[in-house]
């Protein structure tokens, strides 16, 4: 699944897709979580916390160090998510 990324202190759920050339780093001492189903397209930088279940993030965008995407959140193509940002829904609650 992560073959062509570079991950560090990472956790995902189950049926997970990573795009071509995306990084994921956890922040210093921490894990970063990725739910389950969630799909992170080519090129996108993961720094952040946690991305919640079923999540979408865009082609090349950024989530800076200590971000938290919550589930059902769609983050846009080349979008950058500033630290430290909680970005939650509750769209399907």
């Amino acid at each position: 699944m992560f073959q062509s990324s570079s991950v560090l202190h990472q956790q995902a759920g189950e049926l997970c897709f990573t795009g071509n050339q995306t990084i994921i780093h956890a922040p210093p001492g921490d894990t970063n979580q990725i739910g389950e189903k969630v799909t992170i397209g080519h090129n996108a930088t993961i720094h952040g916390k946690h991305i919640g279940n079923l999540a979408v993030i865009g082609m090349g965008s950024v989530l800076s160090i200590w971000s938290e995407i919550g589930e059902w959140a769609i983050v846009a193509e080349g979008s950058i998510v500033k630290q430290p940002i909680r970005y939650l829904t509750n769209m399907h609650n």
